[in-house]
């Protein structure tokens, strides 16, 4: 297994590659005080950017659900109905916030699997 480079994504746009999953994904570090969130995300028809941003958005939720997290959660459900025909459409909104805070994370690491185009981000949060 191929380990992954301490990178950072904002300072380096290079891709480490990994032909595994790396081991940190199922066994993120263990340290007191240090919290870790891991984020997966396969190819994104957007695009690397938003391939990026969904793994950040997954470790950073994997974060907060670490700590003292409070969710907010908003469903509509809209129904109309005309002329014997009728439709729904539903959107769901949800917020997370950890004791009033924001939370904030550092990339660790990060690496790309080039036969899968699976992305692999490990972040810890930053107090």
């Amino acid at each position: 297994m191929l380990g992954c480079s301490n990178i950072n994504l904002t300072k380096n746009n290079q891709s480490t590659i990994c032909k595994t999953e790396p081991s940190w994904v199922l066994n993120p570090p263990v340290e007191d005080n240090s919290i870790y969130g891991v984020g997966i995300a396969p190819v994104n028809f957007n695009g690397e950017q938003a391939q990026r941003k969904s793994a950040i958005a997954k470790a950073v939720n994997e974060i907060a659900s670490q700590l003292n997290t409070t969710v907010n959660s908003q469903t509509i459900t809209q129904a109309v109905h005309n002329n014997n025909q009728a439709s729904t459409a539903t959107s769901s909104v949800s917020f997370q916030t950890v004791n009033g805070q924001k939370v904030s994370a550092k990339i660790i690491k990060w690496c790309k699997n080039p036969s899968t185009g699976k992305l692999y981000i490990l972040m810890k949060a930053i107090k």
